[in-house]
């Protein structure tokens, strides 16, 4: 019984007074420590999901980690158990992270994902009730980025997004980051055939060592065939550190031990 139901359809996204709240992932779920780094899509059967990186036993990055996804076919008010989508690795290089998914036009959906220093994705043919094999991505043409930033390409978070205007109508956008000699780098990765080849497109450089230092991207498309590419700026991290130091003694305590996190 997929689609929005009735009591869904009468919220206003410009009105919160017509809001509703549900936990989608709760720690402890399924003997799971922690749910990270969600990403979510709609697809054209009117379905939610939400995927995950479940951390098993802690919340730290090393922890292993297999990539899970809920469904919810009542708008969001009530959700599935966890499928699997890729199971734990035991070892940090070859772990599962970072899920971004996209519902392609097809009815397929894909999430793209990092696993064994690689980039992957894994297909839903059934609106996402169960999940091929993931296989690696195939990008056929890198533009100017060299082979070693591109084994370090990290997608998202969030989600990828169909373009629905202009010349490119249909293109698959995914964003990403990685770094290059030092410099980090933000990039679009597009695909014009439903996600079965992909190339990289714009990118855009740190300043050496100035200025924003951005990573973890997010998309969105806007009117007349713009697309809006947002970037974290690692560099701000920095900055209640930096000032600690010189203006408030009591906060350089929490920065030396954060420092000590291996995020």
């Amino acid at each position: 019984d997929g689609g929005v139901d009735a009591a869904q359809s009468s919220v206003d996204p410009a009105d919160p007074a017509t809001w509703t709240r549900s936990v989608v992932y709760q720690g402890g779920d399924e003997g799971i420590s922690t749910y990270r780094i969600p990403g979510a899509t709609l697809t054209d059967a009117g379905t939610l999901l939400v995927f995950a990186e479940a951390r098993s036993l802690s919340p730290l990055d090393l922890d292993p980690r297999r990539l899970v996804v809920r469904r919810s076919t009542h708008g969001g008010s009530t959700w599935s158990d966890n499928i699997l989508v890729a199971a734990e690795g035991f070892e940090p290089e070859c772990d599962h992270t970072d899920p971004v998914p996209v519902s392609l036009d097809s009815g397929e959906v894909r999430v793209l994902f990092r696993a064994c220093g690689r980039l992957v994705s894994a297909v839903s043919l059934d609106d996402g009730e169960t999940w091929q094999e993931y296989e690696a991505l195939q990008v056929t043409d890198t533009g100017d980025l060299g082979p070693d930033a591109m084994e370090t390409v990290r997608p998202g978070p969030g989600h990828g997004i169909v373009l629905r205007s202009g010349d490119a109508q249909g293109r698959v956008v995914v964003s990403g980051d990685t770094e290059e000699d030092g410099t980090t780098k933000t990039l679009l990765l597009l695909s014009d055939d439903g996600g079965d080849t992909w190339r990289v497109g714009a990118q855009h450089a740190s300043a050496d060592g100035e200025g924003p230092d951005p990573d973890e991207t997010a998309l969105v498309e806007l009117e007349d065939a713009l697309v809006r590419h947002t970037r974290r700026n690692k560099a701000a991290l920095l900055v209640p550190c930096l000032v600690s130091e010189l203006e408030r003694p009591a906060l350089l305590k929490i920065c030396e031990e954060l420092a000590k996190v291996p995020y």
